[in-house]
């Protein structure tokens, strides 16, 4: 018996103490909802309520060991001999619960404890009853058993790829979906992504991105091993606006599509975007190249070889051998096509991807060997291989041109050379070939996510961070020349100078990027402070600078200089912080994530602006290398930018105005046009065959 709690000496629970011990109306219906609650906390979640059967009750309530069959607890008379099952105390959770001496007054217990016909009771539909009989105590002192683990399933290694080419061939023993995969097809993405890519999470330790291939496991097997007619493969799911989403008309700054055009992806599942990438009803080669170019924003390239690899090894679905052989011919046969030809444009144009990345090429060269060895369905395979021996070393790719290039114009002076030493048309040369060299290093993957200025951005930009730091020391080497010159004729031939390789590296060579350097340097606060020599400076040379400073000025987004860059015919080295700018501002402007699905709209404008990039790597100049003024370009005169305007303080004090009177202005610029000439003489004299315009 129990009173308040605790029990009498009693050890086994009769009839007359059960109906004695009965709660009050209040405590019935917290037992009801809490009894109710933990029978609906079952792994199969609120599907489990409908159930009525005592094994599943028992199974979520009171079985640990998730035992079907069912537990039958004697609570009444001994019937048929058996010997009552001993209780253990149930704790009260109302402290004003009533006493054995205050039975409740709706209590209607006849006493007898069984059934009618005198067999062991069953649970009736009493929540309190149903507690009582399963021995447990109320749900706040004891907390439900955690459902025990799931075994994970072993991993399956193959030796060769050539065992997975379909599902007609012997594979080793598959484990069994999990669980939620098959009956209800309600599984998460990321469980489907995890059974399907080796065990992997579909978004990593991290959290944010696939994990990598391992040579056992290959990543492959469990995705061919699946039955098609379950829905569980990743690239049989249906399209929907929860997984795919195209870009309307309606969407703020997108132009008309024309009505042949396949639509566009604005934001997808990662699944969903390589399945489009090897869509088998047609061909997007925009959508291609705007993909290979910055994939790996949400992927990494052995994640895209094992999405490849997956929707290669596509399963056949289970059915008549007539309907195998069409979906052979309609469906598997043009999507290996398509693989196919991602893997060759991905060799072809992208094979940096290869070249940094060993295990890659392994992974890939094994997947092409025992595919052809074992009679692969597609003949185009065959010239992958020539493809990525072609395009998968580091070699530069040599132009071939059609005309000389032109005679170098060498230094005459040995020893170390100074600016005056070298012409200036062959410094602009010069200073193009290197800018050229770098530029061409520049790889997509540097652009993206702003890279470049990043805490690891020496190694995510390596060639855009060498393109910055030859701009500031190029524009540094200006300052320094002028400022140490010796007196105010001399700064005025040195900017001078600058001013006509600048107009040479932008009139002549289409190098943008060198002109901006120079005109940064000139525009830097210690040189743009010394009026007098700005004053003193030519007209028409002066001219010829505001002219190269309106034709790159910021001014509205580089409007200038973008409708003269469209003008100008390869080679071209366009100034890199115009593409740099854009892509701030896509990345600050635009998330990366559309709800869930990744944003591919802002990978396409981020394509859009790597495209512009690599139109002006394809054609190199066609220029001799001077190695006496490379030299001397490697090893430019710098200051610090303190160090600089000191010196610029020291030709022109703070707060002096450096104004000239009308008739000494007249008088320098004399003098200043006169020396400038006979440098000029003098270089003609050196040189005979070259002229300075």
């Amino acid at each position: 018996m129990y009173t308040n709690g605790a029990s009498t000496s009693g050890g086994t629970l009769t009839p007359s103490d059960k109906k004695i011990n009965r709660l009050s109306s209040f405590g019935k219906k917290m037992a009801s909802n809490i009894v109710q609650t933990n029978h609906n906390k079952g792994p199969g979640g609120p599907a489990l309520a409908k159930s009525n059967s005592k094994s599943d009750l028992m199974s979520e309530m009171g079985n640990d060991n998730h035992n079907p069959t069912p537990i039958k607890r004697s609570v009444g008379p001994n019937v048929g001999g058996s010997k009552p099952t001993e209780r253990k105390p149930i704790p009260s959770f109302n402290n004003n619960a009533p006493s054995s001496n205050n039975p409740p007054e709706d209590s209607s217990h006849d006493g007898s404890g069984g059934s009618p016909n005198g067999s062991s009771p069953s649970m009736n539909d009493d929540p309190l009853d149903r507690a009582m009989e399963l021995g447990i105590a109320p749900p706040q002192f004891m907390e439900a058993p955690p459902p025990p683990p799931e075994p994970e399933p072993p991993a399956i290694q193959f030796t060769s790829y050539q065992t997975l080419r379909g599902n007609t061939v012997n594979l080793p023993p598959a484990p069994a979906p999990p669980e939620n995969l098959v009956k209800g097809r309600s599984a998460s993405r990321a469980d489907v992504f995890n059974f399907q890519l080796g065990g992997l999470h579909p978004f990593g330790p991290g959290g944010d991105r696939p994990g990598l291939p391992t040579r056992e496991g290959r990543g492959i097997s469990r995705a061919v091993a699946l039955d098609a007619d379950n829905g569980d493969y990743i690239f049989s799911v249906p399209d929907s606006d929860s997984n795919l989403i195209f870009i309307s008309e309606k969407d703020d700054g997108e132009t008309p599509q024309n009505p042949g055009e396949p639509k566009r992806i604005k934001a997808g599942t990662l699944a969903k975007l390589v399945e489009r990438l090897t869509y088998p009803n047609y061909t997007d080669q925009d959508y291609l190249k705007a993909f290979l170019l910055t994939y790996r924003s949400f992927m990494t390239p052995q994640d895209l070889m094992r999405f490849l690899m997956v929707r290669y090894y596509m399963p056949i679905p289970k059915t008549t051998q007539a309907a195998e052989a069409d979906f052979i011919k309609n469906v598997q046969t043009p999507i290996r096509l398509r693989v196919s030809n991602v893997f060759k444009g991905w060799i072809r144009d992208y094979s940096y991807d290869f070249e940094e990345d060993p295990e890659l090429v392994t992974h890939f060269e094994e997947f092409l060997r025992d595919e052809l060895a074992s009679g692969g369905q597609l003949k185009i395979l065959g010239n992958i291989g020539s493809y990525q021996s072609k395009h998968g070393e580091s070699k530069v790719r040599r132009h071939v041109f059609n005309k000389t290039a032109p005679k170098p114009i060498f230094p005459v002076v040995s020893g170390k050379l100074s600016l005056w030493d070298i012409h200036p048309e062959e410094i602009a040369r010069q200073l193009t070939l290197q800018e050229y060299d770098l530029y061409r290093k520049i790889k997509p993957w540097e652009c993206l996510g702003q890279a470049w200025s990043k805490e690891n951005k020496e190694k995510q930009s390596p060639n855009i961070l060498a393109m910055i730091k030859r701009f500031n020391d190029v524009s540094n080497w200006v300052v320094a020349e002028i400022v140490t010159a010796e007196d105010e004729i001399t700064r005025v031939s040195v900017m001078n100078r600058f001013i006509e390789v600048a107009r040479r590296c932008a009139r002549v060579y289409n190098n943008f990027n060198a002109c901006m350097e120079i005109i940064a340097g000139l525009t830097n606060s210690s040189i743009y402070r010394l009026k007098r020599e700005w004053d003193i400076l030519p007209p028409k040379t002066n001219e010829t600078f505001q002219g190269l400073r309106e034709l790159l000025s910021r001014e509205h987004n580089f409007v200038n200089f973008r409708a003269h860059l469209h003008t100008c015919n390869p080679p071209c080295i366009p100034y890199l912080g115009v593409y740099l700018t854009d892509l701030t501002f896509i990345e600050d402007g635009t998330s990366d994530k559309i709800g869930e699905l990744i944003n591919f709209d802002k990978r396409r404008k981020v394509a859009a602006v790597v495209l512009e990039i690599q139109r002006y790597q394809q054609t190199p100049y066609n220029l001799e290398v001077v190695d006496t003024v490379m030299d001397y370009l490697n090893n430019l005169k710098n200051l610090s930018d303190d160090e600089a305007y000191q010196k610029s303080l020291a030709i022109i004090p703070r707060g002096a105005t450096g104004k000239l009177a009308p008739k000494e202005l007249k008088e320098l610029q004399k003098v200043a046009k006169n020396k400038i000439k006979q440098l000029q003489k003098d270089e003609a004299a050196k040189y005979p065959s070259y002229e300075i315009d």
